[in-house]
């Protein structure tokens, strides 16, 4: 222990006296998620795992975080008939190494997923992602759509036997 709080030290007190001036944040990121910092409010549907059909709502809000290094956003999903509440909170940054968007989300009932993305392209941003949904592991695919600065379209898919599924889509609207 005695070991790893030495090394911490060095570490922090070697960046703390780093002659090279700290980064600015990726331009990639920021220009990504600009419109969508602060609260907003999505409706639609989703699929069920026995394939049916079920309206969904979700709250969340992001913000600009490490001083514009991160984003960092807070979902609720209230209970519905096919799913039960949960929470969730994902970070997305800028890996200078892959040249990508990285999103690494959690949720309270222990699902976890990671995805990149190339940023966005036009109105749309488009992350593939590997994790877990209802402790299974799946591959999935979610696009946000800007309609404008205060509405924008999530949708996702899932890959089921190596083809891309459509299983929900929302729209959403700046609070």
């Amino acid at each position: 222990m005695k070991i790893l709080m030495i090394a911490g030290t060095l570490f922090f007190a070697a960046n703390a006296f780093a002659e090279t001036a700290q980064t600015a944040p990726n331009p990639m990121l920021d220009s990504s998620f600009k419109q969508a910092t602060g609260s907003w409010t999505c409706k639609g549907t989703m699929k069920t795992p026995t394939g049916s059909q079920t309206e969904v709502k979700t709250t969340g809000k992001i913000a600009k975080a490490l001083g514009g290094h991160q984003y960092v956003g807070e979902f609720s999903y209230p209970k519905s008939d096919s799913f039960p509440a949960m929470k969730s909170i994902t970070e997305w940054h800028y890996d200078p190494t892959a040249k990508t968007l990285v999103a690494n989300s959690v949720s309270d009932n222990g699902d976890a997923s990671r995805g990149t993305s190339n940023g966005l392209q036009g109105q749309a941003m488009v992350w593939t992602s590997e994790g877990t949904m209802g402790g299974t592991q799946m591959k999935s695919r979610s696009t946000q759509l800007y309609k404008n600065d205060k509405e924008m379209t999530m949708s996702f898919e899932a890959e089921v036997g190596g083809n891309w599924t459509p299983v929900g889509q929302q729209v959403c609207k700046k609070d």
